[in-house]
């Protein structure tokens, strides 16, 4: 289950999730669990290469960052320790959860302005700070474990690609990139009701962006089609590790 969490409210869960793809090459629940499956197999993390490893390790958790929070690839990977803040919350009257906290700094943001990001699934922040060997303030979070430099852009895109082929993600694709993680995360909000106004202050985008590219979700919506009962699946053990 996944909560976007405002920072004095909380917003709706995760509800089932339809199994199309949508406007804006969203990933629908099949194809995340194929890159996910994929991505916790031996196929991807099984090479003669610890550098290789090492980035792939990195990369899946990338991954998983983006679908959760909807920063965007560059926001991602200019993230710095100092950005990051894990707080425990209440998800229900058992349960509570690691909550993350990103303060992007103006220049770390496509439109070089400051903005604060709340989502889900600290513990990946947890198991990277575990990882890494550069955890200082100013570190960067996706980092070189030998010279604390950021991951090499064309490393993303080599082992994304490499995942891609082998899953054959683009069979019946028009697209299968990073920024399909992002417009998964605002589909994903918008089907589970989040309000469009948090949902565009937490992508750094305006409501008129969501509405726009996201319209055909959101007409779907109040005709109620996407608020029947679904079958249930497996989507929400699965979706978010």
């Amino acid at each position: 289950m996944f909560l976007l969490i405002h920072p004095f409210t909380a917003v709706s869960e995760f509800q089932s999730l339809p199994k199309e793809s949508r406007k804006r090459q969203a990933f629908d629940v099949d194809e995340w669990k194929t890159i996910y499956t994929c991505m916790r197999s031996n196929q991807w993390m099984k090479n003669e290469s610890s550098k290789v490893k090492e980035q792939r390790f990195f990369i899946r958790q990338f991954a998983l960052i983006i679908v959760n929070t909807g920063v965007r690839f560059g926001e991602a990977r200019r993230l710095q320790w100092r950005n990051i803040k894990i707080t425990q919350e209440k998800s229900s009257e058992e349960n509570t959860e690691l909550v993350v906290k990103i303060s992007l700094d103006a220049e770390q943001t496509k439109n070089n302005k400051a903005r604060i990001v709340i989502g889900k699934r600290g513990d990946v922040f947890d198991r990277l700070n575990k990882y890494s060997n550069y955890t200082k303030p100013n570190d960067f979070v996706f980092v070189d474990n030998d010279t604390g430099e950021q991951i090499m852009r064309d490393s993303y895109y080599k082992h994304w690609n490499y995942l891609v082929n082998v899953i054959n993600l683009n069979e019946n694709r028009q697209e299968s990139t990073f920024y399909c993680l992002r417009h998964t995360y605002a589909t994903w909000r918008l089907y589970a009701h989040t309000d469009v106004f948090l949902l565009a202050r937490n992508m750094g985008t305006s409501v008129k962006y969501i509405e726009d590219h996201y319209g055909q979700t959101k007409q779907e919506l109040m005709i109620g089609h996407l608020t029947k009962l679904f079958d249930k699946d497996e989507a929400s053990q699965f979706i978010f590790d």
